[in-house]
């Protein structure tokens, strides 16, 4: 059985869901895997991803799929975004550049990460 709850209990708890301040993504699902390896700071490896991330915001916020690739083996760097197509270009670009701010945080030095939004 469950405890039963006053409205004014219930109020205030929604009250404080309410203000809290939720993150800028929400992440659906993400993996940050270590299969390929991690990379190095200020190595070349970095200084491609960094490219491809800003390619990805840039390019990638029209409706469909995008993907590039940066940098020649063994320091390439490949990604692939995709807008849903309900969603305008405007707030697919904010949650791309969102997205790569949070993924270099939960994932650094990680060469291989995914995330659905």
């Amino acid at each position: 059985m469950f405890p039963s709850i006053s409205s004014t209990q219930f109020l205030l708890l929604y009250l404080i869901l309410l203000f809290v301040p939720s993150p800028t993504v929400a992440f659906t699902w993400q993996v940050c895997s270590t299969s390929a390896g991690n990379y190095t700071a200020n190595s070349t490896y970095e200084s491609n991803l960094n490219l491809l991330l800003s390619s990805l915001v840039s390019n990638g916020s029209a409706p469909g799929f995008f993907t590039d690739t940066v940098g020649r083996i063994p320091n390439q760097v490949q990604g692939l975004v995709l807008c849903r197509g309900d969603t305008n270009p405007t707030t697919c670009g904010s949650c791309l550049s969102n997205v790569t701010v949070q993924i270099l945080r939960l994932c650094a030095d990680n060469k291989d990460a995914v995330v659905w939004v």
